[in-house]
């Protein structure tokens, strides 16, 4: 069974994939006294009918060998069969339960592997062939090391996938149909290679996958046969995701290799290259590119734009045609707006002729592309707009001819309030009623589970934005129908066993499976959507013509108290924000018999988040965002401030926790899916920390000093335990720093106490030299609270800062030449931190000689926008003191100038200049006449010849 090496070939033919005689990697093992030796696949051609075909003996004798390897199948006599389906359910537990007990036969897998794939064997089963390629991915996802390991994964198998993702139909009249993709018919070769790759990538990391591929990628680029064209491309669509950072080196020859093809003379290949780029700017949307952090769109609009507009007019193959639509949609998202503004024309005139095509899908892509443009930039559709509008008004009242075509008027709704949104009020407002009767009957035409409605909810909620006050009338017909939808439970059932959700009706895609305590929860999901969609109309309509919806108001909070609780994350999301937009509405309310009722029961919203976020302390980001925007509202009045300290008492105490669990994770060298999990978690707490310290801050703005010694006391304990361990991912520490800067930015000296206590650790992270993301933030935290320490203590802190102050200018020197924004804003707030503690005590000692030719060389601030103008007004004031001004060099001045010219305009900046240009004129001439002409007439421009 390993010697048809005339079938184990590649599509590219050159890569052999047969497997050598004298070591096959099928030794004899005793594995849980499973011994084989002996055994003969042979004695397996029995095997059970329904998944026996002529051609795959060799795949299924070798998955059923490698079910017993692992001990997971139990030993049959030699005369009896071992079910393939039993082998397959053997290697789908061992895969996710035990995976490192695969490591050592992770060679037969990867031969499994390429034994499935061979195109030898047309006839096989695609339920064997799936779950074997599942296995892979299953143990690379759980056990990313045990596969790296193996190099036959590296060597044959990746190119093997690779090469697979080229088995596909290259009949020309493929590209003609009105549909995207034939999603009735059963999951072929090149669909399981091409999502294996995906899988593969995320889980066992881009660098790895793309020094595997990339040998076959620079011959299959200039191929001329399509199918290898093909996998070239495919292989980059599916591996983007996963390998982003190991890509961004290469993006250059990614695109001068995938952008010709878009042109390719073979539909086939056209449509593949039209949806390799629009992943490549999904996957890459907003990521910076350069060293000027510039975008996908703008460094490579000169390489695509053109091929794209040229495949969407391809009217021979409507599938080509949509997929170039989708791209160019996905590349107009990022598009700045002067790389946009150069096709606009062009991409809009071209947009408009497709609206009258008479494909389905062609016409979908056209009003996505049109969305997408329109949601890029406000105002871009000002000129086009008597253009588009009339045309996709009579799309949206086109009723559906089938239920293939629901989604089309689904992007109607998206495309027109889209549209309606850039515009603003005032042109919309001859389109208005038009539009909104559209949309109304769409909405007393609903299906149950319809398409149509998420697009609609969302619809609705944009026209609310845009038209204000005149939605009003709306409402009252718009309300009743939310109602009834908020009101229906969706369908929630617990499961005794994982089994049982292969028998749930519908599968997977219907039902969202949650882990509730020991017990598996299925959420139906269908409506979940319309759900979260009706809740974002209420939030929509409470901040837009709020007075509307009060008469609803009774009704309409228990339906978002019930959203809060709500077991689907996106439904709590939802509820989140309209409860957040309703508890801003009832604080305006006046104090009269009619409001009174409405206002009562809407603020009470509050103690709901309050008891949801203590339900669930770290899954909580939304709510308590919500809880920070309710608090800084001038007229809340908040009851019970010691009810919001519990909740965060609760928050950080769950917050150790998780940093503790990490920390053992440190010691325990734990598996590399737990570590990725830990991470993710981490990553989720620093955000939930910053949101404690901005909830804070707004619990100090309603108490003041009096929550000092109540409220903080009890919070000190978690914020120096939080701060003292070491766990794998140390971001959370910057919750403690940020929280104490809070403190002191309240109260001044009457935090002394407290800053004292956590002085050690305070002064460890400013000396800590890690350069990881988390080590970092936490350092630029605790030089932020350095910052306040100086600024706001009125000198009680000037101990603490005279050992502090060098350590800051020593993180400055370290990370100077750092270009990531991060790494800028951790630099500027050191910069203003060492110039604080200059100004406000001098008494900590810094050397202005050696401390300024450090600090002002920052300027100006590129990153702490909201800081900067303090730290302007805060150096021109130390100008104006000859014990400070003795310190600036000429070129120092020079700078410090330029930034006042260029880069602020303060009323208190202008008068120090003046008083300074007074006191000092040829010091100040002289350092003027230093700077470049454009900045030297900046100056004169702003203040004066």
């Amino acid at each position: 069974w390993t010697s048809q090496s005339d079938k184990d070939q590649t599509m590219a033919g050159d890569n052999d994939y047969e497997t050598d005689s004298d070591s096959d990697g099928w030794e004899d093992v005793d594995d849980d006294g499973a011994d084989l030796e002996g055994w003969d696949p042979e004695h397996f051609e029995a095997l059970d009918p329904q998944f026996h075909c002529d051609g795959c003996d060799q795949a299924a004798c070798l998955l059923t060998i490698l079910g017993v390897l692992f001990g997971k199948v139990e030993k049959k006599d030699a005369d009896d069969a071992v079910p393939i389906d039993e082998a397959l359910g053997a290697l789908e537990s061992l895969s996710q339960d035990e995976p490192h007990a695969a490591g050592p036969h992770m060679p037969q897998l990867a031969q499994c592997v390429l034994h499935v794939l061979d195109v030898g064997y047309p006839n096989l089963d695609q339920e064997v062939r799936a779950g074997v390629i599942d296995a892979l991915c299953s143990l690379a996802e759980n056990a990313p090391a045990v596969v790296r390991a193996t190099a036959d994964v590296v060597d044959r198998v990746l190119p093997a996938l690779a090469a697979a993702t080229g088995n596909v139909d290259l009949d020309v009249a493929w590209g003609a149909a009105d549909t995207a993709a034939a999603a009735s018919d059963p999951m072929s070769l090149d669909d399981e290679a091409d999502a294996a790759l995906d899988r593969l990538s995320v889980a066992l990391g881009g660098s790895y996958v793309i020094s595997a591929v990339t040998p076959s990628l620079m011959e299959w680029f200039t191929s001329d046969d399509p199918k290898e064209k093909i996998a070239a491309l495919t292989t980059i669509t599916a591996i983007c995701e996963g390998s982003v950072e190991g890509l961004k080196p290469h993006l250059d020859q990614v695109i001068a290799a995938t952008a010709p093809l878009i042109t390719d003379g073979h539909p086939r290949v056209r449509w593949t290259a039209c949806g390799c780029i629009g992943q490549l700017a999904k996957d890459f949307e907003g990521e910076p590119l350069s060293g000027d952090f510039l975008l996908f769109p703008r460094l490579y609009h000169a390489q695509v734009m053109p091929g794209l507009m040229l495949a969407s007019a391809d009217s021979e193959n409507p599938r080509v045609q949509a997929h170039a639509l989708s791209a160019l949609s996905n590349f107009a998202e990022d598009m700045d707006t002067d790389s946009l503004q150069f096709y606009l024309n062009a991409v809009l005139m071209q947009l408009g002729g497709l609206l009258s095509s008479e494909h389905r899908i062609v016409l979908e892509g056209t009003l996505t592309a049109l969305a997408a443009i329109a949601s890029s930039n406000d105002g871009i559709f000002k000129d086009a707009y008597p253009h588009f509008m009339p045309p996709l008004v009579q799309v949206l009242g086109t009723p559906p001819m089938d239920s293939t075509w629901r989604v089309l008027r689904g992007k109607a709704v998206e495309c027109v309030t889209l549209i309606a949104l850039s515009v603003g009020k005032e042109m919309f407002a001859g389109d208005a009623a038009e539009v909104v009767g559209l949309l109304d009957q769409i909405l007393s035409e609903l299906e149950e589970y319809d398409v149509i409605s998420e697009y609609l909810y969302t619809g609705y909620s944009r026209l609310c934005e845009v038209m204000k006050e005149d939605f009003s009338p709306t409402v009252t017909t718009l309300v009743p129908h939310l109602l009834s939808l908020l009101t229906t439970n969706a369908e929630v059932r617990v499961l005794h066993h994982p089994n049982e959700v292969d028998a749930l009706p519908g599968g997977e895609d219907v039902w969202d499976i949650m882990q509730a305590g020991p017990r598996l929860m299925a959420i139906d999901t269908r409506g979940l959507s319309s759900r979260d969609g009706a809740l974002i109309i209420v939030g929509a309509i409470a901040r837009e013509c709020g007075n509307s919806l009060v008469p609803y108001l009774p009704e309409i909070v228990p339906v978002v108290m019930k959203g809060l609780s709500s077991l689907a994350g996106s439904m709590k999301e939802s509820a989140a924000i309209a409860a957040s937009d309703l508890l801003k509405l009832a604080v305006e309310l006046p104090d009269d018999d009619e409001m009174t009722a409405a206002k009562v029961i809407t603020l009470d919203l509050f103690d709901s988040i309050l008891r949801c976020i203590c339900d669930r302390p770290l899954e909580c980001e939304d709510l308590l965002e919500s809880v920070n925007e309710i608090l800084q509202l001038p007229k809340f009045n908040l009851a019970s401030p010691n009810s919001v300290v519990q909740m965060l008492e609760l928050i950080l105490t769950n917050m150790n926790g998780s940093a503790a669990e990490r920390e053992l994770f440190v010691q325990d060298n734990v598996d590399e899916a737990d570590m990725r999990s830990a991470m993710e978690e981490a990553s989720n707490c620093q955000e939930i920390g910053s949101i404690v310290v901005d909830v804070l801050d707004g619990l100090f703005e309603k108490v003041g000093l009096p929550l000092t010694d109540v409220g903080f006391k009890s919070l000190q304990p978690h914020f120096m335990t939080l701060v003292q361990k070491r766990p794998l991912h140390p971001s959370d520490h910057q919750t403690s720093f940020l929280a104490w800067s809070v403190l002191v930015d309240k109260v001044g000296p009457a935090a002394l106490e407290y800053i004292e206590e956590g002085r050690e650790v305070l002064l460890s992270h400013l000396a800590d030299t890690a350069i990881e993301p988390a080590a970092a933030a936490a350092r630029q935290a605790a030089v932020y609270l350095v910052g306040s320490l100086a600024k706001n203590g009125e000198g009680v802190f000037e101990d603490i800062l005279k050992h502090a102050a060098p350590l800051v200018l020593e993180f400055v020197r370290d990370v100077a030449e750092a270009t990531t924004p991060t790494m800028k804003s951790a630099i500027e707030n050191a910069a203003a931190a060492g110039l604080y503690v200059a100004r406000f005590v001098p008494s900590a000692g810094i050397d202005l000689d050696e401390a300024l030719p450090v600090l002002i060389p920052l300027l100006p601030f590129v990153e702490d926008l909201e800081e900067a103008p303090e730290v302007y007004v805060l150096i021109s004031e130390m100008l104006l003191r000859d014990d400070y001004l003795a310190h600036f060099s000429g070129s120092d001045l020079s700078v410090v100038l330029g930034v006042f010219a260029e880069n602020v305009d303060v009323v208190e900046i202008r008068n120090h200049v003046a008083q300074l240009r007074a006191d000092k004129p040829d010091l100040v001439e002289e350092a003027v006449s230093a700077l470049d002409e454009t900045t030297r007439q900046a100056f004169y421009d702003r203040f004066g010849a």
